[in-house]
């Protein structure tokens, strides 16, 4: 069904489930409107199934079994947009004696469920059951499920997976809604599931993620898990890819020249390529192969095969073994190809799917005639992402620089340097390791963003990254890359900043790094300012002076949510205590000032003073005594002056002078 269409029916599926849960003010609306995307692909794109004759027996269509069954309201709505039973019925939900119940039960008959359901952690199981007995009737329709993320806290569920793998079960295509939250809290805190990802592999499952509210990812994902059956259906996890490595090593008769007094050029790209491989044995989410090239025939004055290059072998798990073994065995003799082994490693890739990467170890000699530029069109139309590796002293290495076009290159000189940079490059390669910074807010959503992070290693001041915190098009924190080798202290830079400290990252994994920052906003302004006045105001938090902010008249900035001290730089000062609270905006509204012009005939010492309410008086500020006139400005209100000629040395001849301040006005006064 075309995206459009499919966008349609789940927007409707989520007034019905408002309307459904709103009507009997009882029900799990957060997963249902959470799943409705997943569900509405399912039913309308990915299953076979005949909702015109339903029958419990299920020959020859797909089945589904929702586990977390507290979220009915999504699948009832569902099902009857897909014309399982009459939309109407959908208004009976939860009511007596009607077939809409709260959690699914198959004694009310309703077509569409096969399974009753609520009991957290049986519905794998019962999957599990349906599998097994269509592959003994010869069916090959697929079983889905849906589970609930703290649903996996419930032991059934990991021997269902265990046995499934155990008993290879290859018709089911289960889903987990990993959106953080269950009925007491966040899942990390009640009990966290760790990396599911790799949880589920262990337990010998495929596992492919997904942005659960992406149609076209969602349709596309549930295809490929047809094929490869299990998908890790996820609203805000971002899923590690698998990385494959292609290494491409030149065995052309110019790697026999010595590299130094001991080895030639092919004897140590051997023993180091061999080391690398080794060390790369277990990593997770990787595949790597291995093509060469000038192994084959031997290099002539009159002849050289320019189609000298080999997938020795092809990518598969657990073949370290034999990669390592098969360049141990390599022997240099033939020409360098290179354009053509890079066109023909293009093949090599099952897929597009994954991380692709090519690593290209050679002296840099190319002795047929290709465009590597035409080749590397080729490869990005694959998806492929290479590596040039260049090993050699003072070589022509012009025509590499070709290969700008597609990737880098790097020089190594020495064997010294070649293991470095080989160690480097494929470090590069595997850092399949991502994280994303949650910055929540009061409700444990992180939907705070547009704040600089700065990220440390860990009790230094080495800056390792800055980020500028992102909210993604789907409406999750961006997705960064991290070297795991550090830990690191992180500073957000929210008005008063967050600091976190000493955070490891576990590598190959996506990691998340929950920071609790609720923000709000402070808007200071004038009410009744008739032109621009100049006033910062000086911010801090309630019962410390540090100042946190200095914020200009008539601006708005975001603050973490608390209590706030505000002196605004007016004068008098002006001071007020707000509270901050999370996405609202708490302003504080200041009366425009006037201005004071006073003149004297003589040099005067004095003060200006405000009067109170109480009728008490409060200093204000002082008179320059250098000057015969002068202009401030001030806050509305009534005022004394209270001065002496400066030359006279008797407080006898002490005056007082009151005035009055207006809002935008100017009090002129002679003394």
């Amino acid at each position: 069904m075309e995206t459009l269409e499919l966008k349609r029916i789940a927007s409707q599926v989520r007034r019905d489930i408002v309307r459904m849960v709103s009507a009997v003010n009882s029900g799990h609306p957060g997963g249902s409107l959470g799943c409705t995307d997943f569900l509405t692909v399912l039913y309308f794109d990915a299953m076979n199934h005949n909702a015109s004759n339903f029958s419990m027996d299920a020959i020859g269509e797909d089945v589904f079994y929702l586990s977390n069954g507290h979220i009915s309201p999504v699948w009832y709505s569902v099902l009857a947009r897909a014309g399982y039973f009459p939309a109407a019925e959908l208004g009976t939900f939860r009511k007596m004696s009607a077939r809409l119940q709260g959690h699914p039960s198959t004694d009310k008959k309703l077509p569409g469920i096969r399974m009753a359901s609520g009991s957290l952690g049986q519905g794998l199981s019962n999957a599990l059951g349906t599998c097994q007995t269509k592959k003994l009737n010869g069916d090959k329709s697929i079983v889905y499920t849906l589970h609930g993320d703290g649903e996996l806290q419930e032991g059934q569920i990991w021997e269902a997976a265990m046995y499934a793998s155990a008993n290879k079960v290859d018709n089911i295509i289960s889903t987990i809604d990993y959106n953080g939250r269950q009925i007491d809290g966040d899942v990390e805190d009640v009990l966290s599931l760790g990396n599911l990802s790799q949880k589920w592999q262990a337990f010998g499952w495929e596992v492919l993620s997904v942005d659960g509210h992406d149609i076209d990812a969602l349709k596309s994902t549930l295809a490929k898990a047809k094929s490869i059956l299990f998908i890790f259906f996820s609203s805000i996890l971002f899923g590690q890819e698998k990385t494959r490595i292609l290494f491409i090593l030149d065995a052309s008769n110019s790697m026999n020249a010595k590299w130094d007094e001991t080895q030639t050029r092919i004897q140590a790209a051997k023993e180091l390529l061999a080391q690398a491989v080794d060390s790369l044995t277990g990593t997770p989410n990787l595949e790597i192969a291995l093509r060469v090239y000038g192994h084959q025939s031997a290099i002539t004055a009159t002849f050289q095969d320019c189609n000298d290059t080999k997938l020795e072998v092809p990518f598969g798990e657990d073949n370290y073994t034999r990669v390592k073994n098969r360049i141990l065995s390599i022997v240099a003799k033939g020409t360098t190809p290179i354009a053509r082994s890079l066109e023909a490693a293009a093949g090599d890739f099952p897929d597009a799917t994954t991380r692709n990467i090519i690593i290209l170890i050679t002296d840099g000699l190319e002795a047929c005639d290709n465009d590597p530029c035409i080749i590397a069109q080729k490869l990005k139309d694959k998806g492929v992402k290479i590596t040039p590796f260049v090993i050699g002293l003072g070589l022509d290495l012009s025509y590499l620089e070709k290969f700008n076009c597609i990737g880098a290159y790097s020089d190594a000189e020495t064997k010294g340097a070649f293991k470095t940079v080989l160690k480097s490059v494929i470090s590069k390669a595997l850092l399949n390791t991502t994280v994303q910074i949650n910055l929540n807010d009061i409700s444990k959503n992180p939907k705070e963003t547009d704040v600089t992070m700065f990220l440390y290693e860990a009790g230094t001041k080495r800056l390792l990254y800055t980020f500028e915190h992102t909210i993604n098009q789907y409406g999750n924190p961006d997705t960064l890359v991290m070297d795991p080798k550090y830990k690191y202290d992180l500073i957000v830079n929210t008005l008063p900043k967050i600091e976190k400290k000493g955070i490891t990252i576990l590598k190959n994994t996506h990691n998340t790094i929950v920071v609790d920052a609720p923000q709000g906003y402070i808007k200071v302004r004038f009410l009744n300012a008739s032109k621009p006045y100049h006033v910062e105001t000086r911010v801090m938090q309630s019962g410390s002076t540090s100042t946190i902010n200095v914020q200009q008249i008539n601006t708005t900035d975001k603050y973490i949510v608390g209590k706030y001290k505000l002196e605004i730089l007016t004068l008098p000062r002006t001071y007020v205590d707000v509270d901050v609270t999370q996405s609202s905006t708490a302003s504080v509204d200041v009366m425009a000032p006037g201005y004071l012009s006073y003149k004297t005939a003589h040099l005067i010492v004095g003060q200006v003073f405000v009067v109170k309410e109480d009728g008490t008086f409060e200093w204000v500020c002082n008179l320059d005594q250098e000057t015969k006139s002068g202009y401030w400005q001030l806050q509305p209100g009534a005022y004394r002056i209270v001065y002496r000629e400066k030359n006279l040395k008797s407080s006898s001849n002490t005056i007082e002078k009151d005035f009055r301040v207006t809002s935008n006005k100017t009090s002129s006064i002679n003394l």
